[in-house]
C-alpha cells in the first residue's frame, strides 16, 4: 500500500514540478511546522527543503519527530485546480473559492486536500506512516491546515 501511495505521489510531484510559482519569492510564511503541531495535536513535527528527501518535492515539506514523510504542500496557479479536482475529487469542502478533498489512491482514507483562491491553487498531501497503515493527519486535521494555509494566501 505504502509503495503505491508513494508512486501515485511521486506522479503528482512530477505533474507540478514544472509549475511556476505564483510569486517571485519561497511561500515559506504560508506554513509552519508549528502550525501543524497546533492543528493536529503533534509535536516534532519539522519543515524540510524542497528535495531534501525523495519525498519532499512540495513548494513546503514537513516531516514527523521522528523523520518519517508527513505533509507536502504544493503552490501553484489556480489553473491546476480542475486538474487536480478531475484526478483526486473525493467531497467537496467550505474553504477559499472552491475545495475539495480526496484520496491519491483510490480507495484509502482521505489524504489530500486542494482549494483555489484567487490566482492560487494549493493542494495538502498527506504520507501515511511507516507502517502504511494509518494516517498521521486525519482529514478534520487537514483542512484545520488548509485553512491556515488560506489565510495567509
Amino acid at each position: 500500500m505504502i509503495r503505491t501511495l508513494l508512486s501515485a505521489l511521486a506522479v503528482a510531484v512530477l505533474l507540478l514540478a514544472g509549475v511556476p510559482a505564483v510569486a517571485a519569492g519561497p511561500h515559506d510564511d504560508l506554513l509552519k511546522a508549528s502550525d501543524i503541531e497546533a492543528a493536529a495535536g503533534l509535536t516534532g513535527v519539522a519543515g524540510l527543503e524542497r528535495l531534501s528527501q525523495p519525498w519532499a518535492g512540495g513548494t513546503l515539506n514537513f516531516a514527523t519527530a521522528e523523520g518519517a514523510p508527513l505533509l507536502m504542500v504544493q503552490v501553484a496557479d489556480a489553473s491546476y485546480y480542475d486538474q487536480f479536482h478531475k484526478a483526486y475529487h473525493g467531497g467537496d469542502l467550505t474553504l477559499a473559492d472552491a475545495a475539495f478533498s480526496g484520496t491519491i489512491q483510490p480507495a484509502s482514507t482521505p489524504n489530500f486536500v486542494a482549494f483555489r483562491k484567487g490566482v492560487t491553487c494549493v493542494t495538502l498531501t498527506v504520507f501515511p506512516d511507516p507502517s502504511g497503515t494509518a494516517l498521521p493527519l486525519d482529514l478534520a486535521a487537514l483542512v484545520r491546515i488548509a485553512e491556515v494555509v488560506a489565510a495567509r494566501l
